[in-house]
This record gives structure tokens, C-alpha cells and sequence, in this order.
């Protein structure tokens, strides 16, 4: 058995195997970010009712803020089954979809709900490169 051990122990040829990154460590990641996304989002709602001097209901906030904590739910769900990319970019728009449709009610300003919906956007691509720069090359999927 030593015998066995000791011809074995020689054989590595200094590879160091790492184990790569799942679509659970990128969610994490991800979840970790997410406050600030949620962060922005509200600062930026409450930017538009006051420069535009239109009143937003707290239970409108509430539900936007619903509506971004089922993001992470979406996300991990379709990761496993569709990948971490293309689960982040179909769980991505569906919350800009969902909370745009939405904000159509309160904000009854076209410009002002695709304003809004350009910065839901930017916010969610700016993780996504922050979350891979992170990570490495272990956002390109096989």
C-alpha cells in the first residue's frame, strides 16, 4: 500500500486543480449587490416624485420593493435550470418589465416611465459586470 502512495505522490506536476464557480456562488454574489440595487432603485423613484412634484403612496414603494426581493427568487430558480447568465438577463427583465408596467400607473408620464426604466436597466447590467469582473472569466458558460 506504501508502495502504491509513494509513486502516486510524485504525479502531480504542480497542477493546482481549482473548482469552478457554480450558478449558487454567482446568485450569492449577486444577493450581496442586491441591496444597493434596491438602494438605487428607491433613491431614484424618490428623485422623480420630487423633482416632479408627484405623490408617491408608501404602499406603491412597498410593492416595487416586492417586486425587486422576487428578482433573487426568479434568479436562482432559472440558474439552475437555464444557467447563471441567461437566468440573470430573464429574471432581469422581467422585474424592469414588471416594476415599468407598474410605475405606468403612478408616474402617467411615457418619458418619465422609460426614464425610469433606463436606470432599472443600467442597475442591473452594472452588477452583472461587477459581479463578473468578480468572479473572473467564470461568467463565460460553456
Amino acid at each position: 500500500m506504501d508502495r502504491h502512495r509513494s509513486k502516486l505522490s510524485g504525479s502531480e506536476f504542480g497542477v493546482k486543480l481549482i473548482v469552478p464557480v457554480d450558478q449558487y456562488q454567482k446568485s450569492i454574489r449577486t444577493s450581496k449587490y442586491g441591496q444597493l440595487i434596491i438602494i438605487l432603485t428607491f433613491v431614484a423613484l424618490f428623485l422623480v416624485e420630487i423633482t416632479k412634484k408627484i405623490r408617491i403612496h408608501p404602499f406603491q414603494y412597498i410593492l416595487i420593493g416586492a417586486a425587486l426581493i422576487i428578482y433573487y427568487t426568479l434568479l436562482i430558480s432559472l440558474s439552475e435550470q437555464v444557467g447563471y447568465n441567461f437566468a440573470y438577463w430573464i429574471a432581469t427583465a422581467a422585474t424592469v418589465g414588471l416594476i415599468s408596467f407598474y410605475s405606468i400607473s403612478f408616474l402617467q408620464n411615457p418619458r418619465l416611465v422609460a426614464l425610469f426604466t433606463s436606470l432599472l436597466t443600467i442597475f442591473y447590467s452594472f452588477i452583472f459586470i461587477i459581479v463578473c469582473n468578480k468572479i473572473s472569466l467564470s461568467c463565460s458558460e460553456a
